[in-house]
């Protein structure tokens, strides 16, 4: 059984729209003998060559905090919530659930969505049992929940968060001990890490430029954040860049180049192109991304 509530909403003073600074330029400068357009309003470079993506703003501007859930829903004894956010000129709905580290609720959970008949299709069913027959319960579990997340989202966004009649854009990531979707009339990517320790053979590999320090040394000044903290950040920025740019794939992720100065993050992307922006949550055990387009 589905219960979906509404819950009380922020003050409105907390969700500052800048679209205002947007509309207040009228055009782009051009920086002769560079490849870059600025956009000072949005803090924003966007690079007109079609080999490489471009992500950057203030690192301060980088941090965003969920804040209160607007909406609840309970898919059996999993809760998840539902969250407005306003990152850089764009608007964005985040949906989570936490994953239960017990067997019985699982189970639970699978024999109630494997009866519920309005909600999944038959082919979703079948790929229910699927997971079920191969005893892959954890995988079920983070199929069910993504997806139940995904659509009660996407309808709330659209009927009542979206801004124009363009296309709904989501992205999907779980983690050991998260399941977390983000929906946006912008292309968007999200990543959910818990926070681990990195060898040195993978920051030889993942990390070459050291970035993680770079950013680890940038944020202590607004939070606590270990190494480890950082090196997991690196990850998921280069996993989120390649959902927001369309370039899925783990095995591409070691090809994202991201580094760090005054200006902020910037992850290079092979073959893309756009102007995006990176928004970090940080958590004492996880850290959450979410890359989306700002033009």
């Amino acid at each position: 059984m589905e219960i979906v509530r509404d819950l009380e909403r922020p003050e409105a003073s907390r969700r500052v729209d800048r679209r205002e600074r947007v509309a207040d330029v009228e055009d782009l400068d051009i920086l002769r003998g560079n490849p870059f357009f600025i956009c000072p309003c949005a803090d924003l470079i966007y690079n007109e060559r079609p080999t490489s993506l471009i992500i950057m703003q203030p690192l301060e501007s980088s941090l965003f905090d969920p804040g209160p859930p607007v909406r609840e829903a309970w898919f059996g004894p999993y809760r998840a919530t539902f969250h407005e956010l306003v990152l850089g000129t764009c608007d964005a709905f985040l949906g989570m659930a936490e994953r239960s580290p017990s067997a019985t609720q699982r189970a639970e959970l699978i024999d109630q969505e494997m009866t519920d008949e309005a909600t999944w299709n038959v082919e979703e069913r079948e790929q229910i049992a699927r997971f079920t027959e191969a005893r892959k319960l954890f995988r079920a579990e983070e199929w069910i929940l993504s997806r139940r997340i995904l659509k009660l989202g996407s309808e709330i966004f659209a009927g009542t968060h979206k801004q124009c009649d363009g296309p709904v854009f989501t992205s999907i990531s779980h983690s050991k001990s998260r399941v977390v979707v983000a929906v946006s009339d912008r292309l968007i990517g999200i990543d959910h890490e818990v926070i681990e320790h990195r060898s040195a053979s993978w920051a030889a590999r993942m990390d070459p430029s050291n970035a993680a320090e770079s950013l680890r040394a940038y944020l202590v000044m607004w939070r606590d954040i270990s190494i480890d903290s950082a090196e997991t950040a690196i990850w998921g920025i280069k996993e989120a860049s390649l959902k927001a740019s369309g370039a899925e794939g783990v095995g591409l992720v070691p090809a994202v180049e991201v580094s760090l100065d005054e200006g902020g993050i910037t992850t290079m992307i092979p073959d893309r192109r756009g102007a995006y922006a990176c928004f970090l949550n940080v958590e004492p055990r996880s850290i959450l991304i979410i890359v989306m387009n700002q033009s």
